[in-house]
């Protein structure tokens, strides 16, 4: 009881306090905690052997104090067995009191094999708590302006090569330049060289988020037409797409449809195909045109199924949950930001619908100037086949089925999203003193964020396993419940006056009886179950051990003595 108690006690500390103690590099002060909780548990293991051994000894004479037959006194032999031998005996004869202390002694030699693994010395993060100084936020005044290939660029790279996210983006958050406090970078240095890469920060930051607003188009609004080739005028075989609503005025165009736009066709052009396309142009109404859908010319409205959505770029601002790993504070992926969403606010202006007239990020247009990537269709454009192959790529056959639209109104967002915010984050970061983007619910941008640093490789300290805590316990319950067991059990641990396995002591049990005298001749020659067949023959059946009152050599002198001899059953 008493070590099951120290070990929940020395457990419940380590586990407040990380530890039981600090130690250092010194090699030989690591045997500590691995000696001498095994000298304690060896200590006890060799005390329940001793039990163990000592009631086994006494069985056969526990027997005799009852009287018992020949197999369960004189030939019952319980010290120089195997161990699972000894508990099947003991089974057979009845034996609980010495199967208990067995029991208890076979666990007991388990004890050193867990003590082992009770404590381990290991490196305990340290957590502290430090700032994030903003150095850059964003120009809203100039979001709708492209002036360079950077974004769309890292855009298909991460998309499409797996590549790392732009600093403080990941998908569609975009999250102000931040640096961790100097003066603590320079503090976890000095102590360990590989800190910096290894620190661990934790904050709640403000961060734009990117996003669309659609409306969605069904296979009635739409009208599709095939156009032969033009040799003449060099024009291929096209495929025209009209969708009714997208216009206030489309007109009827030569070819009897509303001819919003057009896709040239490979030649010979295909009876029937899966198309995702996406418009090369906008209007004041919305900025992206998405369409998909099966055309088949053999059906009498030239498809079998088409959607599409008008779309406009929406920015909001949003806390977030962050995890930043080393001083350069790369998002952590397998951790990634956690918006949280009863925080979700306009930006300033107050304008989360970035329009064409004034906060457009982006258009249609935009996807001509992706890389050259090969789509499972001719009949995709670059944005659909992004969409189609990249990490978060929508499969091929879902564009031409009516029943999984919003998988694909779901995919253009996100890959819309993701391009948005690559565009965001390499062309409107300026120095935090210039921004005039308010992303913080208290109408002023913070220059500082508090975090939590924690450094993983922190002191070494002695720390108390858990489940081999668990498991030493469990073996000494088993170990108290077996020895109380066995004590209850036991008639009388008291019971020969000299210890058991002394020759002398056994001698002088039987000197006094009928024992010697009732021995063959040639009792050194015969095995056990010829003695047994022999003292049956002179009418013992039973042996029995009691006190017995003897004369001395004197006649005279009379004292108690313990004795072994052999009964008749039938005597008595």
């Amino acid at each position: 009881v008493g070590v099951i108690s120290v070990l929940e006690i020395t457990l419940d500390t380590s586990n407040k306090n990380s530890g039981l103690g600090s130690v250092g590099n010194d090699v030989y002060l690591h045997y500590l905690w691995t000696t001498i909780p095994s000298i304690v548990m060896s200590l006890l293991s060799l005390y329940f052997s001793a039990v163990d051994f000592n009631i086994r000894a006494l069985t056969p004479y526990n027997f005799l104090k009852v009287g018992a037959p020949f197999n369960l006194t004189i030939k019952l032999n319980l010290l120089d067995k195997s161990a699972p031998r000894i508990v099947f005996e003991q089974l057979q004869i009845g034996a609980f009191s010495g199967l208990a202390a067995a029991i208890a002694m076979f666990t007991a030699n388990l004890l050193t094999i867990f003590t082992s693994s009770l404590f381990i010395a290991t490196a305990v993060p340290q957590s502290t708590s430090s700032q994030l100084h903003t150095n850059n936020s964003f120009l809203t005044s100039n979001l709708g302006f492209i002036d360079n290939f950077d974004g769309i660029t890292s855009a298909s790279l991460v998309l499409e090569a797996n590549l790392s996210y732009p600093d403080f983006t990941y998908r569609n958050l975009v999250i102000p330049g931040l640096a961790i406090s100097p003066e603590f970078v320079a503090a976890s240095e000095s102590r360990k060289s590989h800190a910096s890469s290894l620190l661990i920060s934790n904050a709640t930051v403000s961060a734009f988020r990117t996003g669309l607003r659609c409306k969605l188009y069904d296979s009635s609004n739409f009208r599709i037409k095939f156009i032969p080739k033009d040799e003449s005028l060099g024009d291929p075989d096209s495929l025209f797409i009209g969708i009714q609503g997208v216009y206030n005025e489309l007109g009827e165009g030569s070819q009897g449809a509303d001819q919003l736009f057009q896709w040239g066709l490979s030649s010979p052009a295909q009876q029937e195909g899966t198309f995702g396309l996406t418009p090369g142009y906008y209007t004041s109404n919305y900025q992206y045109l998405y369409v998909w859908g099966n055309y088949d010319f053999s059906v009498p409205n030239n498809f079998t199924f088409a959607s599409g959505m008008t779309c406009n770029d929406t920015l909001e601002a949003v806390d977030i949950e962050t995890t930043f790993k080393g001083t350069s504070l790369d998002i952590d992926i397998l951790n990634p930001p956690v918006p949280i969403e009863s925080t979700v606010r306009s930006v300033t202006p107050s304008q989360t619908d970035l329009t064409f007239s004034g906060y457009k990020l982006g258009g249609g247009d935009m996807y001509s100037w992706f890389p050259s990537i090969a789509g499972p269709s001719n009949l995709l454009d670059p944005f659909f086949s992004i969409a189609t192959t990249s990490r978060y790529a929508l499969p091929f056959s879902v564009l031409r089925d009516p029943t999984r639209i919003e998988e694909v109104v779901n995919a253009v967002k996100l890959h819309q999203s993701i391009i948005t915010a690559a565009m965001l984050t390499t062309q409107s970061r300026i120095l935090y003193n210039n921004t005039n983007a308010i992303i913080h619910p208290s109408g002023h941008d913070p220059s500082v964020f508090n975090v939590t640093v924690t450094d993983p490789i922190g002191p070494t300290r002695v720390i108390q396993d858990t489940t081999p805590t668990r498991i030493l316990q469990s073996l000494l319950a088993v170990i108290l419940i077996s020895t109380i067991v066995s004590w209850v059990l036991m008639p009388n641990p008291a019971l020969l006056p000299e210890p058991p396995t002394s020759i002398a002591s056994t001698v002088a049990l039987l000197i006094e009886g009928n024992i010697f005298a009732c021995l063959p001749p040639n009792v050194t020659s015969i095995n056990d179950e010829e003695l047994k067949s022999y003292f049956l023959s002179l009418g013992f059946d039973l042996f029995q051990m009691d006190w017995v009152v003897v004369t001395g050599d004197d006649g005279i002198e009379e004292r108690k003595r313990l004795i072994v001899y052999a009964v008749s059953s039938k005597a008595n």
